[in-house]
């Protein structure tokens, strides 16, 4: 009997699989609105028809939301744990996406919306449950709207939201148990398919497979910001969040490529969960011989 593995909702891949299926994706509609005040129910994953037909390469995209027109895009951070870093590696992930073109034409003008899930309380203001951000032109003295971010603390958030279907959606991000969930969902028939989704899952070589070369990768990130950010402190930030991070996502790379051959994984899913070529994937295995 396969062990029951438990797989978070503040994951990007979690996430990805369950807006992209049509069971589960008005769990993600109705929370991504309330707190951007968007409709979003028309909203696909930016780039996702690159995927070729291939559901599961669309999970490793990043988790961008844009429109028909391609002129909101929102970015939608799930963050399970503080870190240090956290805030600016998010901001400048939204300046970065800001800063790029559309068709390779720099003078599209769009809006560009982060909502960052915080399964933590605000380290500046542990009283706040929901903040806003805009940038702002000092010198002219002018907020610019199509610049936006959203932060929810969903810890403080549940003690303050009144919007009882809300507030049970964001109970599950804060679950490491399903039994934990079940007890959330009660009669609740939209929370009651996200869980049994998610334990469906655990048949799904796939989607396993991506998911803990996620987690994997997502530790090695933290470990390398973390220390890139104390670095940064003393020789600047950019320099000190690099150090070491192409060279420690290799190495996490090729553990992850021997555990999944451990584990009796095709080498075809191998290639698609790493990015790696078959021959790179043999090359590996032959190094570890």
């Amino acid at each position: 009997m396969n062990k029951i593995k438990f797989f978070y909702l503040s994951n990007d891949t979690t996430f990805k699989y369950l807006f992209n299926n049509n069971k589960t994706r008005s769990f993600f509609d109705e929370l991504i609105s309330y707190y951007t005040h968007l409709d979003i129910s028309k909203f696909h994953f930016m780039n996702n028809e690159e995927s070729s037909g291939n559901n599961y390469v669309s999970y490793k995209l990043d988790s961008l939301l844009t429109n028909e027109d391609n002129n909101i895009i929102v970015n939608v951070e799930l963050n399970r744990e503080y870190k240090d870093f956290t805030e600016l590696r998010n901001r400048r992930y939204l300046h970065t996406i800001a800063s790029k073109s559309i068709n390779n034409k720099y003078n599209d003008k769009r809006i560009v919306i982060q909502l960052n899930l915080n399964c933590y309380e605000s380290r500046e203001r542990n009283e706040i449950s929901t903040e806003t951000f805009k940038l702002r032109d000092i010198d002219n003295d002018l907020v610019i709207d199509d610049f936006i971010i959203y932060n929810v603390f969903i810890p403080k958030e549940l003690d303050l939201c009144y919007n009882l279907p809300i507030k049970n959606k964001l109970q599950l991000f804060l679950c490491d148990t399903y039994e934990k969930m079940r007890d959330i969902v009660n009669i609740d028939k939209e929370l009651k398919t996200i869980v049994d989704e998610l334990e469906r899952l655990n048949n799904d070589k796939y989607f396993g497979a991506l998911y803990d070369a996620e987690e994997e990768q997502e530790k090695l990130i933290n470990s390398a910001q973390t220390s890139g950010f104390r670095e940064g402190k003393r020789i600047g930030l950019q320099e000190g969040h690099d150090i070491g991070l192409q060279e420690g996502l290799k190495e996490k790379t090729n553990e992850i490529v021997i555990k999944m051959i451990n584990e009796n994984c095709d080498i075809d899913l191998i290639s698609k969960v790493t990015n790696l070529s078959i021959e790179e994937i043999k090359k590996i295995l032959e190094n570890k011989k």
